[in-house]
């Protein structure tokens, strides 16, 4: 499940709206597991993705949206072989 999109991305940052969502989800997923999970840690983590996902709890996005959103672009900037 993905706890952020693409278009939240381009809320905070500069993103190519040509580059597909298909290259951006790894990054956003990588964001949620390396990133996201090593803050809340491992239970929290897996209770906030199973239970009180956006999808329950749309409210609850707005907290943690942020930060994914700069950790996902930093691993696109990192990682990808395009200009974003």
């Amino acid at each position: 499940m993905y706890l952020i999109t693409a278009e939240d991305i381009r809320e905070f940052k500069t993103l190519s709206i040509n580059i597909p969502d298909e290259r951006i989800n790894p990054f956003i997923l990588e964001a949620q597991i390396m990133d996201l999970r090593k803050v809340t840690g491992k239970d929290l983590y897996n209770k906030l993705i199973e239970q009180i996902s956006p999808v329950n709890y749309p409210e609850l996005k707005e907290q943690y949206k942020g930060f994914l959103c700069y950790r996902a672009y930093y691993r696109i900037l990192s990682n990808n072989q395009a200009t974003v």
